[in-house]
């Protein structure tokens, strides 16, 4: 009778290990990481499929070899191989049987059992070329929005400059041009002509100073200079070129952030401008409003439209997408069913 227990006893133990291998093989299929694990000669008795299409190679040709036989790890800055057969943990650059390279992070152990030696080793690795691709992608973002900030910055301090400097000086000579007219006035015809086509010339050197300086500074520092901003663009493209452009100012809405207010007129500058230039339009309507969270920024025309393959594409389009990521928005641009573009940037806003 004691047998007999001892052997049911067994082969439950038995049954429950067998459940317990089973569970642990199918975990290691299922997860992400590749994992290979060697026995004690250090040749391959398992390889999930992470493993295997990480390496490039099928489990079943793997299984029953060396792992050097069909991939090598490199370390990254002395690009020399790592031991595939020691214990190690960081990154490194895989290489397959093809000489591709892939960026790794990973480790290899030694599998312990009660006995002083090694009855194989387990190696866990991970393609991180996305993760890498994603860090350099937000280091390049970052790059750029520093230029671009430096730009702007830069740009408003020539237009501060030429408005407070030059713009000055010329008013001052328009205004010394002006007292000798009048002196002149009652000399000689000629001479208080000529000084009349000086004082005039300076006008209009004064006038385009400040039309450059407004360029350089389109939206005053003040909580709704972008609505001013945007309701003289929308003056200035109906004045300049016939086109009936017009401001809504749905929401009343406000922006405090400089750097928000700048991104978006440049935003809506750049689709006005594609509008006038590509579209042919007869009217252009600017419209900012906000809702909860969401600011929304759209540009309407009634032009010729736009194709559904061109309206991703385009620097200007792709300057535009990037002044929306650089205030954490986004930007459509799409054909509107009544004909004409519509282009929306949507963007946080705090209504505080």
């Amino acid at each position: 009778r004691v047998a007999i227990e001892i052997a049911l006893h067994k082969h439950r133990i038995d049954a429950q290990l067998r459940r317990s291998e089973q569970r642990f093989a199918t975990t290691l299929k299922a997860i992400g990481e590749a994992v290979i694990s060697t026995d004690a000669r250090g040749v391959v008795d398992f390889m999930n499929g992470a493993a295997a299409a990480l390496a490039g190679v099928a489990a079943g040709e793997a299984i029953g070899k060396p792992v050097a036989s069909f991939l090598k790890l490199v370390d990254p800055a002395s690009r020399q191989p790592l031991a595939v057969d020691q214990a190690w943990n960081g990154e490194a650059v895989l290489v397959d049987g093809t000489g591709r390279e892939v960026p790794i992070v990973g480790s290899l152990a030694n599998i312990s059992t009660d006995r002083t030696e090694a009855a194989g080793q387990v190696m866990v690795l991970r393609d991180i070329t996305e993760h890498r691709r994603m860090v350099e992608l937000r280091e390049r973002q970052r790059i750029e929005e520093i230029i671009a900030e430096v730009s702007e910055a830069e740009r408003r301090r020539f237009g501060q400059d030429l408005h407070d400097g030059l713009g000055q000086m010329l008013t001052g000579v328009a205004f010394l041009c002006k007292t000798l007219e009048q002196k002149l006035a009652g000399k000689s015809q000629q001479e208080s002509d000529e000084a009349k086509t000086i004082s005039k010339l300076l006008g209009e050197a004064i006038e385009t100073a400040r039309e450059i300086a407004r360029g350089l500074l389109p939206v005053p520092a003040q909580a709704d200079g972008l609505v001013q901003a945007l309701k003289s663009l929308a003056d200035q493209i109906t004045s300049q070129f016939q086109i009936e452009c017009e401001f809504l100012d749905a929401s009343s809405v406000r922006i405090s952030d400089p750097g928000t207010a700048n991104h978006l007129f440049r935003i809506a500058q750049e689709a006005v401008n594609n509008a006038v230039k590509h579209a042919s339009p007869q009217r252009i309507d600017i419209c900012l409003q906000a809702a909860d969270a969401t600011g929304c920024l759209t540009i309407k025309d009634n032009g010729r439209g736009i194709s559904s393959a061109a309206s991703g594409q385009g620097s200007g389009l792709d300057i535009m997408r990037h002044r929306a990521a650089a205030i954490g928005g986004s930007l459509r641009v799409s054909a509107d069913p009544g004909g004409g573009t519509v282009m929306t940037c949507f963007f946080p806003f705090n209504h505080d």
